[in-house]
């Protein structure tokens, strides 16, 4: 299959990006709230519609299998990479790796809904097996899952807490009940999990219920807290 021209799509906003992505998500088969997560994801892989060319919905690359029949196009990408002596880490990587910018192939869709369905046809591979199970589930550690199912190379702790903000708007956005990954990220929702725990602060949490100690026990609500919080309160063998 040929290579195609790059056509960018864009929203006039968040909220309406919101809107269209978890409209086709759920015509896709899915339920509201696991829709929504879908969506949270979208956002963030291509920043809420920013960087999204032929309604490529997840930054999906185009492998060779994939160019010898179906439409793909060929754009700057960026990727994570082993750091080599006295380069710097990123941060949005893995420890010792660095962001790597290069062209690269990406599928291309014909519409919206076949770029969602596009998504949805990839989790079906079996590799990803149980992020699709937390998916299902409207399960937000979703977001954690498909990472260590192969989906993405960045800090798990980085996806899940981008992910979870991601999600909080969504969910506002489109009239669906926000799960406790996505009521934490707002300062009344952490005052109330602090109340039902029974903890005076985030520091006192972090030291009693995490384990955490020294720096780490910071009293800062961030992406490692998220992390391990959400991860302690599904308790041992979940996913």
């Amino acid at each position: 299959m040929p290579e195609v021209p790059a056509k960018r799509t864009t929203w006039p906003s968040r909220a309406a990006f919101a809107r269209d992505v978890h409209a086709a998500a759920v015509m896709g088969g899915l339920d509201p709230l696991p829709a929504a997560i879908l969506t949270a994801q979208s956002a963030h892989e291509t920043g809420w519609g920013g960087k999204v060319y032929n309604f490529n919905m997840a930054g999906l690359k185009a492998r060779e299998g994939w160019r010898k029949s179906r439409p793909y196009t060929v754009l700057g990408g960026s990727e994570c990479i082993d750091c080599k002596p006295g380069e710097e880490p990123s941060p949005e990587c893995p420890p010792g790796q660095r962001l790597k910018g290069e062209r690269m192939f990406w599928r291309a869709y014909d519409s919206l809904r076949e770029g969602v369905d596009g998504v949805l046809a990839l989790l079906q591979a079996d590799r990803y097996a149980k992020a699709r199970a937390c998916l299902r589930a409207g399960d937000p550690w979703y977001f954690v899952q498909v990472g260590e199912d192969g989906w993405f190379s960045a800090g798990q702790d980085v996806y899940l807490w981008a992910c979870s903000h991601h999600l909080a708007m969504v969910c506002a956005t489109v009239g669906v009940d926000p799960p406790l990954a996505a009521r934490l990220t707002t300062p009344d929702g952490r005052a109330e999990l602090l109340a039902e725990l029974r903890y005076g602060s985030v520091r006192e949490m972090q030291q009693q219920l995490l384990g955490f100690t020294g720096r780490d026990a910071d009293g800062d609500y961030g992406k490692a807290t998220h992390f391990a919080l959400l991860k302690l309160l599904r308790g041992p063998g979940a996913g």
